[in-house]
């Protein structure tokens, strides 16, 4: 390829990548792995029905144990850094 034919090589390139729709596929959270334990304390909480509620990177989980299933808060657009429940464990507030 010489130097001169870069600029017609680029606008080949960049019409063949642009999409005309978006894919029919995308991705879903299932699991979440680990636990933020570097810099935050207190943040590992029992709900009221004994489901274990933590945060990881932007995410808020809640673990059934027993189902071995998760729920996720994914309402974040950047780390968690706080969580807390309220007295009653049927309410809880993450914060970024």
């Amino acid at each position: 390829v010489y130097k001169e034919d870069l600029p017609q090589l680029r606008k080949k390139l960049i019409g063949s990548l642009k999409r005309q729709k978006a894919p029919e596929e995308g991705l879903r959270l299932q699991f979440v792995h680990g636990y933020r334990g570097f810099d935050c304390r207190n943040n590992l909480f029992y709900s009221q029905t004994g489901e274990l509620l933590f945060h990881v990177a932007a995410v808020a989980v809640v673990y059934d144990r027993l189902k071995h299933s998760q729920r996720f808060y994914l309402g974040h657009d950047e780390d968690i850094l706080c969580l807390t429940t309220h007295p009653i464990k049927d309410y809880a507030a993450s914060a970024q």
